[in-house]
């Protein structure tokens, strides 16, 4: 198996691995010019932990590991597109539709290999069991939201947006112990313990999930629990979000399939008399 490959497989990895293998998976050019102690300052993984890492992959030494990377690295990137700018201006519209294809292929390829069976287990279960659902969605990651509440209210499910900072506060008071709060941020930087929202979801009595594609802020471990994504935008650099709602919509419509598989007969049922409803309101 090549080594681009095993670090996306992520199988066998603890979490400080997890961690420098998205790392070094965002930023593979760069890591290969990287010291072991460049890569350690940047991805805020510990020297030991990088040499126990190489060496588990199968390197003696770093400068091995590196040649490796850096041998696979000009294949990687033909089949690489750029999150970022993913078409140029020569491209037709036919080959700009083709390149954001294969963009949205590769990103959601990238967020399964990241997802840990048992991790996915025990947020669905969480889910499934809150007797409320809220939501606090930044940035474009609102639209997914949006889209996820819709769905779940399908399956007689019932989320709330805690976007509206009044009503958060007012909410976030009153959160109880079976309920839960899913925070979604595809990059985890505009999360902070300063903000007043974030400081009560931390300090609630609720179970709380955090989607995000960032692994190493010193505050991560106030959430319950953590489901990583992978997009791979600059926050500068994009033309757009093409890749983080890509990210975003997918990882929602896997818990989404997931709460629905639960009682999936019975969903099935729901969904159809939620049809039947539309059309004797000539909705549909």
């Amino acid at each position: 198996m090549q080594l681009i490959d095993q670090l996306k497989q992520n199988s066998n990895f603890t979490n400080a691995e997890i961690d420098l293998a998205n790392f070094i998976l965002q930023n593979i050019e760069t890591v290969t010019k990287m010291t072991i102690q460049d890569l350690s300052d940047n991805s805020f993984v510990s020297r030991p932990t990088i040499i126990r890492f190489y060496k588990k992959l199968g390197y003696d030494t770093f400068f091995d590991f590196r040649i490796q990377l850096e041998s696979e690295l000009k294949n990687y990137n033909k089949k690489l597109v750029d999150s970022n700018k993913p078409f140029n201006e020569s491209d037709s519209y036919l080959n700009i539709a083709d390149t954001i294809s294969n963009l949205t292929k590769q990103i959601v390829d990238s967020c399964y290999n990241l997802l840990d069976e048992n991790t996915l287990k025990n947020i669905v279960e969480v889910l499934y069991n809150s007797n409320r659902i809220f939501i606090y969605a930044l940035g474009d990651c609102y639209i997914g939201a949006e889209s996820f509440i819709y769905k779940l209210t399908k399956i007689d499910r019932y989320a709330y947006m805690l976007n509206n900072y009044s009503y958060s506060l007012v909410n976030l008071h009153n959160v109880k112990e079976n309920d839960c709060i899913l925070i979604l941020s595809t990059t985890g930087k505009t999360l902070t313990l300063e903000s007043k929202t974030i400081k009560l979801i931390c300090e609630s009595k609720a179970k709380t999930i955090l989607v995000t594609s960032m692994n190493n802020y010193d505050y991560l471990h106030k959430f319950d629990y953590i489901l990583n994504i992978f997009h791979g935008e600059d926050k500068i650099l994009k033309i757009g979000s093409l890749a983080s709602q890509v990210s975003i919509i997918y990882i929602l419509n896997v818990l989404y399939s997931c709460i629905y598989e639960i009682d999936y007969n019975k969903n099935n049922e729901r969904i159809e008399n939620y049809s039947v409803y539309l059309k004797d309101k000539n909705i549909i």
